[in-house]
Formats: structure tokens, sequence, C-alpha cells
């Protein structure tokens, strides 16, 4: 299998302006099985930013990320080939956004881990490392049943599901996971089970609202004690549109 080496050496972060001289617009790697990317600061240690717009990976099935510097990939355009992102030996933060459907492994970096993928279900796995604010955010979220919705997501703390539809939501295999939250102009009714204690139920998030009051039902793994509870957070600051019934 073909693989290719890209080392970012502080480019900088993406910018708007043609003109910034900073991070780079689009890199295609489509011929190649394996990419590895590096991430590390420039020459004077004073830029540690490494900023890409698109990434093209039509033929990957695995894209390694390692180095000390922070590393923002705002598109990926990948196929079903793609089975496995590590970034685990990256010691920075590292932001991928837009990664298409597949059955796909992710490894967090060491710090926090940003996410956004398509196609959510129990064919993946997401496992974050050792930041305290990895979020994983999944798109057009829409049919998980009680099998496909069994998510197998750990040590992300915050995982956002943006609903375009109704969905089941299996909790068993979630660990280290501080807030599910849910969102979307007309999701439907989202129902959780096997919730386990001390996870938080979000009713929208920073970018988008719960609105249409569909309903959010919940059951705990666990609800023979006598104290059992199940907290609701309301997140409003996209808008004042938020309508859900628990």
């Amino acid at each position: 299998a073909d693989d290719v080496t890209l080392n970012l050496q502080g480019i900088g972060a993406t910018a708007t302006a043609a003109t910034s001289d900073s991070g780079i617009a689009v890199v295609t790697l489509d011929s190649h099985e394996t990419i590895n990317i590096g991430s590390n600061a420039n020459a004077a240690n004073n830029v540690t930013t490494n900023g890409v717009e698109g990434l093209e990976a039509a033929a990957a099935t695995g894209i390694n990320i390692t180095g000390s510097a922070i590393l923002d990939i705002d598109a990926i355009t990948n196929t079903t080939k793609l089975v496995s992102i590590d970034a685990s030996a990256a010691t920075n933060k590292v932001t991928i956004d837009g990664i298409d459907a597949s059955k796909i492994t992710i490894k967090a970096a060491a710090k926090d881990t940003t996410l956004s993928m398509a196609g959510l279900n129990n064919d993946d796995q997401v496992i974050g490392g050792a930041g305290s604010k990895d979020y994983l955010t999944a798109t057009a979220v829409t049919g998980l049943t009680a099998t496909t919705g069994k998510l197998n997501i750990q040590d992300v703390e915050t995982v956002e599901l943006n609903a375009t539809g109704a969905n089941t939501i299996d909790g068993s295999l979630l660990s280290g996971v501080n807030l599910l939250a849910f969102s979307g102009a007309t999701p439907g009714v989202q129902t959780v089970t096997n919730l386990g204690a001390g996870v938080i139920i979000g009713i929208g998030d920073a970018g988008a609202e719960f609105d249409n009051g569909d309903d959010i039902d919940v059951t705990l793994a666990d609800e023979t004690g006598t104290a059992d509870s199940v907290e609701f957070k309301v997140d409003n600051t996209s808008g004042a549109a938020t309508d859900a019934d628990v």
C-alpha cells in the first residue's frame, strides 16, 4: 500500500484573506492508502498552529497524526475506505471537521480534540484522549435503532447529536462522556436507553437549538435505587426557539 507523509511546520491558522500567508487551502492526497501528518512549530518556535482548509483523501484507509503543534483541518473528503484516524501520538490540540460516513475508529490527541462526522452509528468507535474538553459532533443523525444507535464512545466529554429524525440511542457503551446533547430544527423523538449515572442530557447546544416540541425520553441503565435522577441541561445560546418535551 502507498503511504505519504505531510509535514506542517508552523504554517499558521487558515484565514479568509488571501494575502494573509497563513495556513493552506486544499491538500490533495487522493492516491495514497496511508496518510501521515506531522504537525509541528516553525523553526523559530513562535508559530505553533497548522491550519488546513481541506484534505482530499479518496484512497485513504488510515490517517495518522503526530507532532506538538495545534492542527486544524476544516474539512476532509474521504470515502468508506477510511477506517482509522489515529491522533493519539499528537501532543497538542487537534480539530478535524467534516469526516464523511465510514466504519471508522478515531483516536483523539493528548490535548482537547474536536471532531465532526457524518454517519455516526454502532460501526464506529471514538476514543478520547487526556484532554478534558474532547468534543464530538455527529451531523444529520436519523433513523438510529436500538442496534445501530449503540454508540461506542469512550472518554469524549461532550457528544453532540444534530438530529434530523427520530433516533434510539443505547448508552451502555458510553464511558467518560459527561454530556450527551441533542439539537435540531425538526429532530423527531429521541429515545435514550441504558444511560449511565452522571451523564447529563443536553437540550440544544452552543451551535444549534432543539426545537419542534419533540420528546427526549430517557431511561437509566440502573433504576433500582431510591434516588435515581437524570439531569437535563438546556442550551439556547444560539437562539430562543428551544422547545422539547422530556
